[in-house]
């Protein structure tokens, strides 16, 4: 799977439109571009999830490649406050700031970065 994707990002990058930092596109030009940018993202950010996916699913906090290393860390859930509708009601009280005060989601983070070499 690797060398197929790799090969299909080195092939989507060898066949890419002209860069827009040339600056000599034309407007019809840069919006092709940009569709074009915007769909490579697009497909990365889905491949960038399916991966940090398996990770997460493995249950280990680190892994390694010939070249990388990874990490896998839950960072817990937070709270929230929604301090525009606490200064409209205009007189905040403890009771009020805990009325406006919201859970957030924990989630994971997956670093990467190269291995140290000797």
């Amino acid at each position: 799977m690797n060398a197929l994707f790799n090969n299909a990002i080195d092939n989507a990058i060898a066949n890419a439109p002209m860069s827009a930092m040339k600056h000599d596109l034309t407007p019809a030009q840069a919006v092709d571009r940009l569709a074009y940018i915007k769909g490579a993202i697009s497909a990365l950010k889905e491949e960038e999830a399916a991966c940090k996916d398996i990770l997460i699913t493995h249950n280990q906090r680190a892994y390694e490649s010939d070249f990388y290393r990874a990490t896998v860390a839950e960072v817990a859930g937070g709270t929230k406050v929604d301090w525009q509708a606490l200064a409209m009601s205009m007189k905040p009280s403890k009771q009020k700031i805990v009325a406006y005060t919201s859970s957030t989601a924990g989630y994971f983070r997956v670093d990467v970065r190269a291995k140290k070499t000797s």
